[in-house]
C-alpha cells in the first residue's frame, strides 16, 4: 500500500485529524479478506511525519482504513528483554515501541560471530512481518536455529519506511 497525504491548500496537518483511505471488511476473530492487490509489504507514508511534533497514527489502518494525526512522543524508541522460557528449550526475545513509532518495522541480522553487525549479500536486514501494524512483537527462537543467540550475533532495529 502507498498512501499520499497531501496538503491541497496552505492549511498544515493538525493534531487530531483522521482519514479514511479505502473500507475493509473486518470481523472480530477472522483475518480481513484482501481490499485489492498491493505491491508494497507495509505503509508508506509520504510525508513521513505530518508536521512538527506529529506522527501518523496507523493503529486502525488494517481494520478500517483510517489513519490518524497524533502528537509525537518522546517516550523510547525500542525497549527489549530477552529470556529463556520454562522450557530451556527456546530464546524469548520481546520488543516495543512507542506509539509514535507505529507503522515502523522491526527488521532482524543474523550473522556469524566473525562478521559482526554488517550487512552484505551475504547477510541482509530483514523486516520481522506483522511489526509494522504493531507496537510490540514477541520472537521465539529454539535453541539450534539460525536465529541462535549462542553461535550467531542476532541485531534487531526499527527502521521507516
Amino acid at each position: 500500500m502507498y498512501a499520499r497525504a497531501e496538503n491541497v491548500g496552505a492549511t498544515q496537518f493538525a493534531l487530531g485529524q483522521s482519514f479514511h483511505l479505502f473500507d475493509n471488511i473486518y470481523s472480530a476473530g477472522y483475518p480481513p479478506y484482501s481490499t485489492g492487490s498491493s505491491t508494497n509489504t507495509y505503509p508508506v507514508i509520504n510525508p513521513a511525519v505530518p508536521g512538527a511534533g506529529l506522527a501518523w497514527d496507523l493503529s486502525h489502518l488494517w481494520s478500517s482504513g483510517n489513519i490518524a494525526v497524533v502528537s509525537a512522543s518522546s517516550g523510547p524508541m525500542l525497549t527489549n528483554s530477552f529470556a529463556m522460557d520454562g522450557t530451556g528449550t527456546n530464546f524469548v526475545c520481546s520488543f516495543s515501541w512507542d506509539p509514535s513509532y507505529y507503522g515502523y518495522r522491526l527488521q532482524i541480522l543474523v550473522t556469524p560471530p566473525t562478521v559482526g553487525c554488517v550487512a552484505s549479500t551475504n547477510y541482509q536486514w530483514t523486516s520481522i512481518s506483522g511489526s509494522w501494524t504493531n507496537l510490540s512483537m514477541t520472537i521465539t527462537n529454539p535453541i539450534g536455529s539460525t536465529n541462535n543467540l549462542w553461535t550467531n550475533c542476532v541485531f534487531y532495529r526499527l527502521v521507516y519506511p
